[in-house]
């Protein structure tokens, strides 16, 4: 699937949509949510949303789709990031956990309302949990 990510061309799309919707395999799930991210299609961003809402194991799903989001750079992805990141069943290890605070910070640099996304960012400045 990595091979096919880096190609853009409409088959390669077509392709990493395919594996998205059948693959079970979550390295594979990762470099075709990569892959689709480029396109900024609907279908990217659809697949990125569900992967931050699902159950997996130690939250992979929703760690890597947190590194397709700067490459989508759809800042109507921040509610769904901010609802992951505040779950307080999250399982990702806390260096993953600053990556998502950094994917949220850059998916809003060009906002022009960031006082939600900074407050949230600094509540977790002295978090010891973080």
């Amino acid at each position: 699937m990595r091979d096919i990510g880096r190609f853009y061309h409409p088959e390669a799309e077509r392709a990493s949509k395919r594996v998205v919707a059948s693959e079970k395999n979550p390295m594979t799930l990762r470099c075709a949510r990569r892959s689709l991210a480029k396109y900024r299609s609907t279908g990217a961003k659809t697949a990125i949303a569900s992967a931050l809402k699902s159950e997996s194991y130690r939250d992979y799903q929703a760690y890597y789709a947190q590194e397709a989001i700067p490459i989508l750079d759809d800042p109507s992805l921040s509610g769904e990031l901010i609802r992951f990141l505040a779950r307080k069943d999250r399982k990702i290890p806390g260096v993953w956990f600053g990556n998502g605070l950094v994917a949220l910070g850059r998916l809003n640099r060009n906002q022009e309302n960031k006082g939600k996304v900074r407050r949230f960012i600094a509540s977790f400045t002295n978090d010891p949990n973080t």
